[in-house]
């Protein structure tokens, strides 16, 4: 190896080192951003791709770090165009409320593959967020499931079943024409009417359902409900649902297991619950909550109006929040982030101003033409003196002979 090698090699591993760590600096910097759509379409999903490339060369703003979240930010909410969080359960729950009336509805009633079914269906939409519409379902479900106990000798089953329909489903009314008296005058029959009270304790992190009506918070989750059959259910932004059937006062307590939604579902729920609300309060709120799952301080929301029209607006925390919405047109992705970092102005280069020289004046003999007239005088000169001197050597010999003649 050649002396003084090591030392040139260890200079420049030095100087690429420190500009690995300047890059590093200043791509740490760059703020990240999160681009939003709240629309399922295909151009907002388009428009959505302009913005993250646009972000991969910005100067001070990038695209989320974590790539596992654009697709939770665009495009359908839930798999497809225009499904929701809880689509599967609530189909499962309808296939086995088909399988149930089907089993009911046999010339020979099968009433064991009926109570089967509904409670199947049940399980189901115990991971389902209570709703009207899955109150309901539930309410048909554990009906089928009365009628099945009713005729298999189950009386006080039943009554329990039959109760538990009508604190779900207040409104719910079977046709005579479809079901026999004995079970529609047992479900009239079952008619909550104030029963005695007993305490229910509530385990379990979430808030509190029970029979669809969510609970105030009492002590240590400690609630007061009548005797009887109760669907109890936790509910959260931090969790999945999860739902049981408790009979109080056999069971004093009902501890619901744990189910963490996961990072994914989070961001989900909280793009949707953006999608959903109208007022500006409600709006702020709700991106504050998407940017905090996202760690992030800058996002572009990208949504359809009324019109049709395809609108964005910037949004940055803590000031100046949401920015004028915009309609998008023929504008370049980089200009729908100015909001968010606006063109650095150019500042124009100071250079030093421009001293004149200083000219000396020079003496007489020292100007340049001075000097070259001399020199032409002296090569004159010189040229001269050889000239003579060459001649009379030349005509020496020749001046002889014409002084001898």
């Amino acid at each position: 190896m050649a002396p003084g090698l090591p030392a040139k090699m260890a200079i420049v591993c030095a100087v690429l080192a420190i500009a690995a760590a300047g890059e590093g600096r200043a791509r740490a910097e760059r703020r990240p951003v999160a681009v939003v759509s709240l629309s399922e379409d295909a151009d907002a999903s388009l428009l959505a791709n302009d913005l993250y490339r646009a972000l991969v060369n910005h100067p001070e703003l990038q695209p989320l770090p974590d790539l596992l979240f654009n697709p939770a930010l665009q495009g359908p909410f839930f798999g497809t165009v225009g499904a929701k969080e809880f689509d599967d359960q609530l189909a499962r729950a309808r296939l086995a409320r088909s399988d149930a009336d089907a089993a009911l509805k046999l010339a020979r009633p099968d009433f064991r593959t009926a109570e089967s079914a509904a409670r199947r269906g049940t399980q189901a939409l115990g991971e389902v967020a209570p709703t009207s519409e899955m109150l309901a379902l539930y309410a048909d479900l554990v009906f089928d499931l009365g009628q099945a106990q009713l005729i298999q000798g189950k009386s006080k089953d039943a009554n329990e079943s039959f109760t538990l329909v009508h604190r779900l489903d207040p409104s719910k009314r079977p046709d005579p024409a479809r079901y026999l008296p004995e079970i529609i005058d047992a479900y009239n029959a079952t008619a909550p009417k104030g029963g005695r009270l007993a305490k229910l304790l509530v385990k379990g992190m979430g808030r509190v359902w029970i029979d669809g009506i969510e609970q105030k918070l009492g002590a240590n989750n400690m609630f007061e409900v009548d005797e009887g059959l109760h669907l109890v259910q936790l509910t959260g932004p931090e969790r999945e649902p999860r739902g049981e059937l408790v009979h109080v006062p056999q069971a004093a307590e009902i501890e619901i297991a744990p189910a963490l939604a996961t990072e994914d579902l989070k961001v989900k729920r909280a793009r949707v619950a953006l999608a959903q609300v109208q007022d500006p309060v409600s709006r702020a709120s709700a991106i504050r909550r998407l940017a905090q799952l996202l760690h992030v301080n800058d996002a572009v929301v990208i949504w359809r109006s009324p019109q049709n029209k395809l609108l964005v607006q910037t949004w940055r925390h803590p000031e100046p929040g949401f920015s004028a919405i915009k309609e998008h047109g023929n504008e370049k992705a980089l200009d729908l982030l100015a909001p968010l970092a606006p063109p650095r102005e150019v500042e124009p280069i100071e250079t030093d101003p421009v001293v004149p020289p200083i000219l000396v004046e020079k003496k007489w003999y020292q100007k340049r033409w001075v000097k070259a007239s001399a020199v032409a005088s002296v090569l004159a000169i010189a040229a001269t003196v050889v000239f003579v001197s060459t001649r009379d050597r030349m005509l020496g010999p020749f001046n002889s002979e014409i002084q001898e003649r």
